[in-house]
């Protein structure tokens, strides 16, 4: 899974046997998960008659001089054009997430201890769908506390995102926290916001520079 890259092309094969048109299609990545793989097909009329879920489906992807694949779960969602992929090959046992750059405000409050600790205001480093890097020099949540964060949405000044998590790592003034498994809507609006970001810089490569002919 770490030999998957954002935006880079894939060509998503579907199984023999079943009325499903067409064969096979090429998608972008625009985000990974754990052993998600989020795509945006790239000529989406192609895929306008599959089912919304397709087993046994291949992903394959070129890595360096190796053309490599994982069979997989093929999940369609919204908006049109947009699938999910979850890898089931059991040798795909390296997992990575995607993290954008992304800086907002952040407030933070340990919750572990005696005592909760106060309300500290902080950013955001970075961000990926199950984590945070989050620059809050006055916090004092270390290694293994639990805190409770609630973050400024950078696309809706008025959005909210607040869940828990957990701290992995602490240092000079930044903590790197994991969001808990029961932080449910937390984890879902920040991969929404890992994919909006993906795909926005996706196009803004892919978009014609200045002179080119149209």
């Amino acid at each position: 899974m770490n030999r998957l890259r954002d935006h880079d092309t894939v060509v998503v094969t579907l199984p023999h046997g079943q009325y499903l048109v067409p064969a096979s299609f090429t998608a972008r990545i625009l985000a990974v998960e754990g052993m998600t793989v989020a795509l945006e097909v790239e000529r989406k009329a192609e895929t306008a008659r599959l089912t919304r879920d397709v087993a046994n489906a291949f992903l394959t992807f070129r890595h360096g001089d190796s053309l490599v694949g994982f069979r997989g779960t093929l999940h369609a969602v919204e908006p049109v054009g947009d699938f999910r992929f979850v890898v089931s090959d059991q040798a795909a046992t390296r997992s990575r997430s995607t993290r954008i750059n992304c800086m907002t405000r952040v407030a933070v409050r340990r919750l572990s201890g005696d005592e909760p600790g106060e309300e500290v205001q902080g950013v955001s480093v970075n961000i990926a769908s199950g984590g945070l890097l989050i620059e809050a020099a006055g916090t004092d949540a270390v290694t293994g506390d639990l805190i409770e964060f609630r973050l400024t949405h950078p696309d809706d000044r008025e959005s909210i995102v607040a869940g828990e998590a957990t701290v992995v790592r602490h240092g000079e003034g930044l903590v790197a926290v994991a969001v808990t498994d029961d932080s449910v809507d937390a984890h879902a609006a920040l991969a929404a916001l890992v994919v909006a970001r993906s795909r926005a810089a996706l196009h803004r490569d892919d978009a014609p520079e200045a002179g080119d002919s149209p």
